[in-house]
């Protein structure tokens, strides 16, 4: 599964789970645009992710790790665990490149 058809999936699960219909979306994004991104036809931009994410009221990182956990058939969260390893790792190596100069 692409990564589009699975952030479609997991947006699609997160409205329903939050039992709000396609037109819930108003002002972040019309009911079409809405359809076209459940069935994995477009991408959306990291805008558009955040908008999306406030009308379900959770984080934009749950819909962009979900999906991409998804398309890669890991288990939900596996990838927003090492993630955050990674980043800490990166910003302590970047504080201690700092304090050198």
């Amino acid at each position: 599964m692409n990564i589009d058809e699975a952030f479609g999936l997991v947006l699609r699960e997160m409205r329903e789970y939050s039992k709000l219909n396609q037109d819930a979306f108003g002002a972040a994004a019309a009911r079409t645009y809405i359809g076209r991104l459940e069935r994995g036809e477009h991408s959306p931009t990291l805008e558009r992710i955040v908008k999306i994410a406030e009308v379900l009221e959770i984080d934009p990182l749950v819909l962009i790790l979900w999906a991409f956990d998804r398309s890669r058939g890991k288990e939900p969260g596996t990838s927003g665990e090492k993630g955050s390893q990674t980043l800490r790792r990166i910003m302590a190596a970047m504080l201690e490149l700092k304090e050198k100069d």
